[in-house]
């Protein structure tokens, strides 16, 4: 074989390599996360932001959050987060959506990643990079108001910024019941309480998706796991369920709440309320799957190839 051969080999099998394309594709992925993020340096302050800014400057943060809960809103969390950024100063806008987005794609990279170690799989780590950049562009991609989650201060935390602690809070249940060491339990119990309770105070939304997706992960845990980590799982899951719920009636008993619930009207009775998020529920997915069709097979075609 002639050295010129040896080369055009050598080069054939580096590039035929599973860890090439994976990189390739990670950096194509990439791109359009960058250009999302470069747009929010464009952000400015509007609509309510301007409210929040005024009440973060010209009263102290204790006060700042308890006049918004007691009069205007009661998503403790997100009014805490917006009096920080405005804290930060108001040119800290321009940076949040990327900011946000690096803290997501980290969360999501070190999530897949942890996933895959538990099932052995002994994937390299950029297939974890690349399924975290495909959930989060596909996510942002198929938003029914990119505006309004990314560059407005206030949705984006009121809306996206929960989902990013939500990837953050999966990675350390998943870090916490793998540990071994029973003695930091009571730590990562407390940890896990206050951080979910943290969390579902964004708002009536990520509580209720909080509550939801905790009730049916206790209820396969106790169903059907095994082993030595079943008893931690149990109890860390458990508490961070608690966590979500004492955040709902956080906000529900807010007088914030009642005062808004005091201007629409009576809530509706059961019937109604199964009525109306049935139907809605459709409109929503009819919407979606005849506006975004294409794009939801794209997405259906890259999860099966991934």
């Amino acid at each position: 074989m002639t050295e010129d051969s040896r080369r055009s080999s050598t080069f054939l099998e580096r590039f035929s390599s599973p860890k090439i394309w994976l990189l390739i594709a990670a950096i194509f992925i990439l791109i359009p996360l960058i250009f999302y993020a470069y747009l929010g340096t464009f952000s400015r302050l509007q609509a309510d932001d301007y409210c929040y800014a005024w009440n973060a400057t010209s009263r102290s943060l204790i006060d700042s959050q308890t006049t918004w809960y007691r009069t205007d809103s009661s998503r403790y969390a997100a009014t805490f987060m917006i009096t920080l950024a405005q804290l930060a100063g108001e040119r800290s806008i321009l940076i949040l959506p990327a900011l946000v987005i690096a803290l997501w794609l980290l969360g999501a990279c070190l999530l897949f990643n942890r996933i895959q170690t538990l099932f052995h799989l002994e994937l390299p780590i950029g297939a974890a990079i690349l399924l975290g950049e495909i959930w989060i562009f596909f996510t942002l991609l198929l938003a029914p108001n990119r505006y309004q989650v990314l560059y407005w201060r206030a949705g984006l935390f009121i809306y996206l910024f929960p989902l990013v602690v939500l990837t953050w809070l999966c990675y350390l249940i998943l870090n916490f019941t793998a540990d071994q060491k029973n003695n930091k339990l009571p730590l990562y119990s407390g940890l896990l309480l206050i951080l979910f309770y943290f969390n579902g105070g964004f708002s009536e939304t990520i509580a209720a998706v909080l509550i939801g997706m905790l009730s049916l992960s206790l209820l396969l845990i106790i169903l059907f796991l095994k082993g030595p980590h079943r008893k931690q799982a149990i109890t860390l899951v458990g508490i961070s369920l608690f966590g979500a719920v004492l955040a709902l009636l956080t906000l529900f008993f807010s007088p914030a709440t009642r005062m808004r619930q005091g201007l629409i009207g009576p809530p509706p009775d059961l019937i109604s309320l199964i009525q109306m998020s049935i139907k809605n529920a459709f409109i929503y997915m009819y919407i979606t799957l005849g506006d975004q069709t294409f794009t939801l097979l794209i997405l259906l075609l890259l999860g099966m190839l991934s």
